[in-house]
């Protein structure tokens, strides 16, 4: 499996994390942990914590990777990644690792150049250290989104990584690096109580504002009602491909939901805007809306 770059990595939707080991898969349930993975002797298992030892056994087909993670961490929180990578200590930062599949060193080395940065902007702008021990980042093959942030890791899409001669994916590639880190500290480190919660907007708006401060990137964008005279003002710093798919975004006060609580969206055309409501049903919230709601944010 090694020669064939065979790997396999978790992916939590949310607090879905209860499909890929036993656990209390809820926000608001903290512990600590002890994780161990046994694979294959040609393989390496990356999770959440310090790397304590790891053990083989007697025939050395096979080893056993120790994970301790100190702090109380949700469920949701946790990853894990197996697979034949190639590791990387950051040259400026050796509490930070770097993993990628064979023969993507060169590209691994070139594209992580400018973390170092990122962590010494954001420690200077939150006066306070980066909560953990180490950071660990993993690039995989067929991710499911471009990053994905957990307890002291975060999985990337291989795509992100470049040489040194496509400078255009440069400024994607360390959006995406300041986007992991600062769900580092809202998101893994400072959590929610429930994705559901009414409080789950604040952590979204922390991260995603530190993550646009890096870039420089706030900018209002207002929409307005247009069966309506009354204006609605509203500060969004949507993703350009969710525009072009919905156009603006609109929330609907919470007095015009309808008497279920469910979401309401009407979208009549192109140039039309959805208007979205409180929701307070798990069940019908759909991964498109949970993005809507993240981005919404941006209206404070």
């Amino acid at each position: 499996m090694a020669e064939r770059g065979a790997h396999v990595f978790s992916f939590g939707y949310q607090n879905s994390t209860r499909f890929w080991f036993p656990c209390v898969d809820s926000y608001s349930e903290l512990c600590t942990w002890k994780l161990e993975f046994t694979v294959d002797a040609s393989m390496v298992a990356v999770s959440c914590g310090d790397l304590v030892e790891t053990i083989y056994t007697h025939d050395m087909r096979k080893k056993t990777f120790h994970y301790v993670l100190p702090i109380p961490t949700a469920a949701p929180n946790i990853s894990l990644a197996v697979g034949p990578f190639e590791i990387l200590v950051d040259p400026y930062m050796h509490e930070v690792t770097h993993f990628c599949l064979p023969q993507l060193l060169p590209l691994l080395k070139h594209s992580m150049s400018y973390l170092h940065e990122i962590f010494e902007f954001y420690e200077e702008i939150l006066t306070c250290r980066y909560p953990y021990s180490c950071f660990k980042t993993v690039f995989v093959d067929e991710a499911y989104v471009q990053v994905s942030s957990y307890a002291s890791m975060s999985i990337f899409s291989t795509n992100l990584l470049h040489s040194p001669m496509i400078i255009d994916q440069t400024p994607q590639t360390r959006r995406c690096l300041a986007q992991a880190l600062a769900q580092q500290f809202f998101g893994c480190f400072i959590s929610r109580m429930s994705w559901l919660s009414s409080q789950a907007w604040i952590v979204f708006l922390f991260h995603f504002f530190l993550h646009h401060v890096h870039h420089h990137d706030l900018a209002p964008v207002w929409s307005s009602k247009s069966e309506e005279s009354e204006s609605v003002p509203a500060w969004y710093l949507m993703n350009d491909d969710l525009l072009l798919l919905l156009g603006r975004v609109v929330t609907v006060p919470e007095k015009q939901s309808n008497s279920q609580g469910l979401v309401c969206v009407q979208i009549k055309n192109y140039n039309d805007p959805p208007y979205l409501s409180r929701c307070s049903r798990s069940a019908v919230f759909a991964s498109s809306f949970i993005l809507l709601s993240s981005s919404s944010t941006h209206a404070v």
